[in-house]
């Protein structure tokens, strides 16, 4: 377990398996009307979302037996994904998905999976799961 500091003083306990992706908060996100938060990332999991007030590298540094792999969602922004964490790769709708998108991966099974768009096609997927050691299944 990670203890994650939240806004406010409080604090999160995670579990890194329980962990999907990891990214900054955009510049629009941090403002709620009038009100900018303290938050500064989104912790993706698989029971939601929290918003923690540490930076990206902070939150990796504290879930350290995480393998992470830098993507990049279709709007270019990097995404940390749990790679171990996903079970299936697809590819983009023409019709549902940004142009820029080239996989979608799931987490999980049945179409309440939860998933992430990113920029990178399956021969890159490939190549980042051979450098990190882990087998091609979920991107078959």
């Amino acid at each position: 377990m990670a203890k994650i500091d939240m806004p406010n003083g409080d604090d999160a306990n995670i579990s890194g398996d329980d962990v999907l992706v990891v990214r900054e908060l955009a510049a629009v996100e941090r403002k709620w009307g009038d009100v900018e938060t303290s938050s500064r990332s989104i912790i993706f999991t698989k029971s939601g979302a929290i918003y923690p007030i540490l930076e990206v590298p902070q939150i990796l540094e504290k879930l350290d037996g995480v393998k992470f792999a830098e993507l990049t969602a279709p709007n270019e922004m990097p995404l940390q994904v749990n790679v171990e964490a996903v079970t299936d790769r697809d590819d983009a709708s023409r019709a549902l998905d940004d142009p820029r998108t080239r996989s979608v991966l799931r987490f999980g099974a049945g179409r309440k999976a939860a998933t992430v768009r990113v920029r990178e096609t399956k021969e890159q997927l490939e190549e980042i799961w051979n450098a990190l050691g882990l087998p091609l299944d979920p991107l078959a």
